[in-house]
Order: structure tokens, then sequence, then C-alpha cells
């Protein structure tokens, strides 16, 4: 028996460690799933009651929104649970040096954010729009700040019923609004509402655990900013990356051809978030691991394994079901994004795979080789996004997608067995 303990490569997957992952991962993916289900009914709600050139600009404002709220993460959620570790004690000084360096960075973005609104005279709807969705945005952010530290206590299995109530509470709302309300307004305050709700009940058991108001050090603040920028410009080129499509197809299309393409877009946004949450699950295993590399290896190629075992044909139901539940969603508008729809579908593993690889990059201490892959990766997108979409429009568009995943997932498989031989 000792000799089995003993030994990284064997003692890597216990049955105990995998129930408890698998736990874990239960309540944080099903949770977000959860939301993503509900905004995927207020994102019916806004394109049928909006009509396709409201959704569109709608879009085109989260495209962007989200690409400048993202900036202001810097790798804090990473931060979160590195610095905390697990450790009660250090909760409320690590905690309230997360929410300031936080807050440092979303106070420039919103000043800046605004000014580039009046600068290129947005019209009255798109500014409300715009407004509307960076609220809801940068409350998002917070909670996922807050979801981070939850993750750092092990504290995993609180985060499905907190995001079940915001689950409940949107869908009860959002009923009301598309029965007694029209237009997208009441739909961008409920999301705002909504957000808000998570963020107190995250705050309330974060409270319970021993979260406390403490003495903010700019000294480590700076620490934070500086030790995690690798990692945080690692998550914001890849989420740069995700956002470079609507924000390309606004540029070269009509607001209309926006709103079929982030219609057809729907579905693998669900599946990007989930990907990210499946990768930061496993990211505290793979850190107890990353000491064997080798230990590291075999765990990151049981999970890709099970990744293709389940992942390629849920993909291929996808495809075929998905067409036809978009259009009875949607409406008979957006029939033209059920073909879209079928195209980006056909990335769903390969974005799987690339957040399990980059997790393991943040494991090993290695964001920075990593960040230059991805930064690579996004010239070659913007790249096949405007050529692939000035010859083809949002089909181009939808091409690129897969293509650039297609891409990523071959890069990282070469530097995750680069990192195989170099433990040998």
């Amino acid at each position: 028996m000792a000799t089995v303990l003993s030994d990284p490569l064997q003692a890597e997957f216990t049955p105990t460690d995998s129930r408890r992952t698998f736990a874990n991962l239960a309540h944080v993916v099903g949770g977000e799933a959860l939301l993503r289900v509900a905004n995927l009914g207020a994102t019916v709600i806004i394109a049928r009651h909006g009509g396709v050139e409201a959704f569109g600009c709608y879009a085109a404002a989260l495209a962007y929104t989200t690409v400048a709220t993202m900036i202001t993460d810097n790798g804090l959620q990473v931060a979160a649970v590195k610095k905390i570790g697990g450790s009660t004690e250090r909760l409320s000084e690590v905690g309230c040096d997360l929410y300031a360096t936080k807050t440092v960075l979303v106070l420039p973005m919103l000043a800046l954010m605004a000014g580039i609104a009046a600068l290129i005279r947005l019209s009255p709807l798109a500014w409300m729009i715009s407004c509307l969705t960076m609220v809801r945005v940068v409350g998002q952010s917070y909670c996922q700040l807050q979801i981070a530290m939850l993750k750092a206590l092990d504290r995993m299995t609180v985060i499905g019923p907190i995001q079940g109530a915001h689950f409940t509470f949107l869908c009860a709302a959002m009923l009301y609004a598309y029965l007694r309300t029209s237009g997208i307004m009441p739909v961008l305050v409920i999301f705002i509402a909504g957000q808000t709700l998570e963020f107190l009940l995250e705050l309330a058991v974060l409270w319970r655990s021993g979260l406390r108001p403490a003495r903010v050090s700019l000294k480590a603040c700076y620490a934070l900013l500086r030790g995690f920028t690798s990692v945080g410009m690692t998550f914001n080129v890849a989420n740069g990356i995700l956002r470079l499509d609507v924000i390309v197809l606004s540029l070269i299309a009509t607001t209309a051809m926006v709103g079929r393409f982030a219609a057809a877009q729907t579905a693998i946004l669900v599946v990007y978030p989930v990907s990210w949450l499946f990768g930061t699950v496993l990211l505290p295993e793979m850190n107890r691991l990353s000491a064997n590399r080798l230990s590291l290896s075999r765990y990151v190629r049981r999970w890709a394994v099970l990744i293709a075992k389940v992942g390629i044909p849920c993909t291929l139901i996808g495809i075929c079901v998905g067409p036809v539940v978009l259009r009875w969603l949607f409406g008979p508008s957006y029939a033209a994004s059920g073909r879209l729809m079928s195209i980006v579908l056909l990335a769903t593993p390969f974005i799987l795979w690339n957040s399990l690889y980059v997790n393991q990059a943040f494991a090993l201490n290695r964001p920075r080789v990593y960040l230059g892959f991805y930064v690579a990766t996004l010239v070659i997108a913007a790249g096949l996004d405007f050529s692939l979409g000035y010859a083809w429009a949002a089909t181009g568009i939808a091409i690129a997608v897969v293509t650039r995943e297609v891409i990523m997932t071959m890069g990282f498989a070469i530097l995750h067995q680069r990192s195989i031989e170099t433990a040998v």
C-alpha cells in the first residue's frame, strides 16, 4: 500500500479525489449552465421584441463592453486561487486587496468607454443599450472574482445553489417581461438586478467564511497587478479572440447581419464560459500535481480523452437539432442563422481542449509561453475574420471560428508534448 501511495502517477486519481472533482465540476459548470439557459431565454426576448437591428446593436455592445471589462480582471481570478489557497486566515487580507485592485482597473475603463461613446456619437438607443450592458458586465466581473475566492476556499458546492437562485430570478422576471412589456430595456434592467442578487449571495457566503473589511495594501495591489499580468493578458487575448468575430462583422456588414450571426453564435457562447469554468475547476488539482510533470501530463491526457468521448457526440447532436431549435426560438427572421450555427458548433471539442491545455500552463507557471501563442493566434484570427468575412460575410466568419480553434488545439498539443519531453 505504501508503494502505491508514494507513486504520484498512480495516486493522481483516487476515488475520493475523483468524486470531489466531479462534485465541484457539477456545481460550478451546472450553475453556469443554468445561467446560460436563462441568458438564452433573455436573448430570445431581445431578438423577438427588438428585431434584427436592435439585436445586432445589443450583440455589438456586448462584444465591445466584454472586451473592455475583461481587461480589468488582469488575472485576478487566478490570483485569488493561488493567493488564498484554501486558507481562511488570508481571506480578508487578500480579498480586500483583490477588490481594491479590481476597482482601480474598472474606474478608468468606465471613463474611457464613456469618452469613446461620446466621440463616435452613438444614437440614444445605442447609448442606453451600451450603458446598461456595461453595468451588467462589470457586475458580472465582480461576481466572477468572488467565485474564484469561493473556489480557493474549496466552497464550490455553494456556487450551484447561488447561481440556481440567480437562474430562478431571471426566469421569473424574464417571463413577466415577455408577457407584460415590449422592447429590450426592461430585459437589460432585469439582467442587472439578477447580477446584483448573485453578487450579494456570494458576498454573504464569503462573509460567513471569514471575509471582513481589512486595510488595503498598495504594495500588495501592485504585486497582484505585476505578478499576474501575464496570466491576465492570456485570458484577455483569449476572450478577445472570442469577441473579435462580432466586432469584425460589425465593421464590415450591416447590423441585421450582425444580429443573425449573433443568434447563430448563441450556442457557442455557452461553450466558451463552460470551458473556462471546466478548466478552473481542474486548476487546483493541476497545481497539486505540478511538482511532477509526468503526473500532471497523465491527468491532462485523461481529461482530454474524456472530452473527446463526451464532446464529439454532443457536438454532432447539436449540429443536427440546433438549427431547428434556433429557428423555433428566434423566429423566421433568423432562418439563415441555422446554417451558421451548424458551422460554429464544429469548434466545440476544440474549445474544451484549449481550455484544458491553457490551465495546465497556469499550473506550471508558464503563462508567458502561452501568452505568446495566444497573441499569434489573435493575429491569425483577425486575418481570418477579415479575409473570410469580406469574401463570404457571416459564413466566412463562422468558418474562421472553427479554423482558429483547430489551429489553437494543434499548437497546444505541440506545447504539451514538449512539456512532457522536458520532464523526462
